[in-house]
């Protein structure tokens, strides 16, 4: 992931590629590989991100036919997030809005914050490219986004919050 955010996309794909061979070599012929699941899916994120729609939506099949509820939070983004924008992308707003209710689910389940911010943050970019700017702010606000400036500055409290989450 971290190679994503940083811009590497080739360096990613390169290891994305890697570890779906890998994961592939580690399962005994005849089953389905319980980790091909999660690179899949990553690869999948990255080919939408790349605008191939078609391999994206692909990797995305072979990924869910593995699925089998394990894998860290990217995983989870990719593919309750990435198969969502995908759906979306394809006029599909219908499953969109189901991956992303499922995500979020799973999201409170598990307490996973990113997952939840991810969700967030791409029903916002939905409305946004929508045009529709009043349901964007109430998702924000919904998420619990600060409203104005006051809630973006730090203060003691939140410092406080903070390295008390650190020490747990």
């Amino acid at each position: 992931p971290i190679l994503l955010q940083t811009g590497e996309t080739h360096v990613a794909k390169g290891y994305l590629h890697e570890a779906v061979d890998l994961a592939q070599e580690c399962c005994s012929p005849g089953r389905q590989p319980e980790l091909l699941s999660m690179p899949l899916a990553l690869l999948a994120e990255l080919k939408l991100e790349n605008n191939e729609r078609e391999e994206a939506r692909r990797l995305f099949e072979r990924a869910e036919a593995c699925a089998n509820g394990i894998g860290f939070v990217e995983y989870w983004i990719a593919r309750y997030v990435g198969r969502a924008r995908l759906a979306f992308f394809e006029g599909d707003a219908p499953t969109a809005e189901d991956l992303l209710n499922k995500g979020h689910t799973l999201a409170k389940i598990r307490r996973l914050e990113k997952l939840h911010w991810a969700i967030a943050h791409e029903r916002i970019r939905q409305s946004l490219a929508l045009g529709d700017l009043g349901r964007a702010q109430q998702l924000a606000l919904d998420a619990g986004l600060p409203s104005g400036a006051t809630g973006l500055h730090p203060s003691s409290d939140v410092i406080v919050l903070r390295e008390s989450k650190a020490l747990i």
